[in-house]
């Protein structure tokens, strides 16, 4: 059951994406010297971590959807957006993201 899993943002099956997917520039930074969007996915999974653990699905939902449009191959994101649509009884978005995270993992 969903409610008792809110671990799952800290914990999932989908632990971390591939390294090639988690830091595409080595060290997490773009060739130019600034920050890469490896670092802007994560900062928003953290964010939407957060969200996730008040309880503020949805706009954990939107935080993990932008953290998506930095890094579209980033499988925790997946799983973390996949919680919280299961927590909202949105069973069809959660088992599409949770398939994209079986892809990207």
């Amino acid at each position: 059951s969903c409610d008792s899993a809110p671990n799952i943002v800290l914990t999932s099956s989908c632990s971390s994406p591939p390294p090639a997917a988690k830091e595409p520039f080595g060290s997490g930074k773009h060739p130019t010297g600034g920050p890469g969007p490896a670092f802007y996915a994560e900062q928003y999974k953290n964010h939407g971590n957060d969200a996730f653990k008040k309880g503020q699905y949805k706009q954990a939902i939107e935080l993990f959807t932008q953290g998506l449009s930095f890094e579209a191959t980033h499988a925790v994101l997946y799983s973390n957006r996949s919680a919280c649509y299961c927590h909202l009884r949105q069973w069809d978005k959660a088992l599409e993201d949770a398939n994209s995270c079986i892809r990207f993992q």
